[in-house]
């Protein structure tokens, strides 16, 4: 039984039998000195032959600059999302708004429509109101924008 440490990944197995490893033997390093890299985040490891060390300043540079881009595809990522629902919202808001709209238009047409107050009344009595809506139906409406 050994240490290994996987040649590509740096995943370290200890007290491991190289026969109930994962994959190949020749894929990891058996009982590897990592004294060198001892504290460092295995992102800035480098492997030569069998031999770890700690990557230089411009390839510690060069990880941190793809790190931080993959972190900033990740956040664009979230906004599309984000951007996304806040559409849909809009989208259920503005047809609320326009059904309001149109409910206010059936009620002028109704008053300028009439010569006297019993046929403003009469008018009215025709005009369907709407009713509260639920979160739960706003959820539905939303869901149905997406």
């Amino acid at each position: 039984m050994g240490s290994f440490v996987h040649r590509i990944t740096f995943q370290q197995l200890n007290s491991t039998d190289p026969n109930s490893l994962p994959e190949s033997v020749s894929n990891y390093v058996e009982g590897p000195d990592l004294s060198p890299v001892v504290g460092v985040p295995r992102i800035y490891w480098v492997l030569t032959g069998d031999i770890f060390s700690e990557m230089g300043p411009a390839a510690k540079s060069a990880v941190d600059i793809v790190l931080e881009n993959a972190k900033f595809d990740s956040i664009a990522d979230e906004l599309d999302a984000i951007e996304t629902i806040t559409k849909a919202f809009a989208e259920v808001v503005l047809d609320e708004l326009n059904t309001h709209s149109l409910q206010i238009n059936e009620v002028l047409s109704a008053i300028e429509g009439a010569s006297n107050f019993n046929q403003v009344k009469a008018n009215f009595s025709a005009i369907t109101g709407s009713t509260p809506r639920t979160l739960a139906e706003l959820k539905t409406a939303v869901r149905g924008k997406l």
